[in-house]
């Protein structure tokens, strides 16, 4: 097992892209996102992105609530571009330019009231968001189903690992993610975003729709864009690495 833990309660990661880069222990509640932000922040780290969480599953072997659902840093932020509806990810590390780290507690309150977290594209993080991921390829055309990819490589690459919409979250983690999910003994590995028709009733072409992404946990490895009502495991993380293609 390659994951190492120090004598202060935190974990290092063999893989290549982590180096320096130090996890927390995990909550041992599951947390809703504005305590999950706040569990990380109390360690003097942020919350970790779906690259990190899936990092850190890869070689923690169901170590230290590995396996269960995780919540991330990682944003989602739909928007709609002529006919066509996108979605843009990002997990800036900086709490000035992450809008879950920054704006969690808005976010959690719109879902509280029954309401969507929709924003206007002129909104500081958004544009901020829309034009980190345009530059790093992380803006996806949204899909009419959720993604189901099968996790076994065909010569060096997984259908799940080379997806476009899996390297946009995972970046240089996906097909080592897609490894593992094989090696676990799942087939397939789930995406679950918006459909086209939900965001039909939401966005237009001035506003954008924002959600947290979290990692699944036993039984379902899948990654969704959730609802800020929703809860999951807290990991912080030092040193962050920028890395993501």
């Amino acid at each position: 097992m390659a994951l190492k833990e120090t004598h202060i309660v935190k974990y290092e990661l063999d893989l290549p892209g982590f180096e320096g880069v130090e996890f927390t222990e995990s909550s041992k509640e599951v947390l809703i996102w504005p305590a999950a932000v706040k569990f990380a922040a109390d360690q003097n780290a942020v919350l970790q992105s779906v690259r990190e969480a899936g990092a850190f599953r890869i070689e923690a072997e169901r170590k230290d609530n590995a396996d269960y659902y995780q919540a991330t840093r990682t944003s989602a932020v739909y928007f709609k571009d002529d006919s066509n509806f996108y979605v843009a990810f990002d997990d800036a590390p900086k709490s000035s330019q992450n809008i879950i780290l920054e704006r969690v507690r808005e976010g959690y309150d719109a879902s509280f009231n029954g309401r969507e977290w929709i924003l206007p594209k002129t909104d500081r993080h958004i544009a901020q968001i829309l034009k980190r991921a345009e530059k790093s390829d992380r803006v996806i055309p949204v899909v009419e189903s959720l993604l189901e990819l099968m996790t076994k490589a065909s010569t060096l690459s997984s259908e799940f690992g080379s997806n476009d919409t899996v390297q946009a979250l995972f970046g240089d983690v996906a097909e080592p993610y897609a490894r593992m999910l094989h090696k676990h003994e799942y087939q397939t590995g789930l995406v679950y975003l918006l459909a086209p028709k939900i965001l039909d009733r939401h966005v237009d072409a001035q506003s954008a729709l924002v959600r947290p992404v979290g990692i699944g946990g036993v039984g379902f490895f899948g990654v969704v864009a959730v609802d800020l009502l929703d809860v999951g495991r807290a990991r912080g993380v030092r040193n962050v690495s920028k890395k993501i293609k």
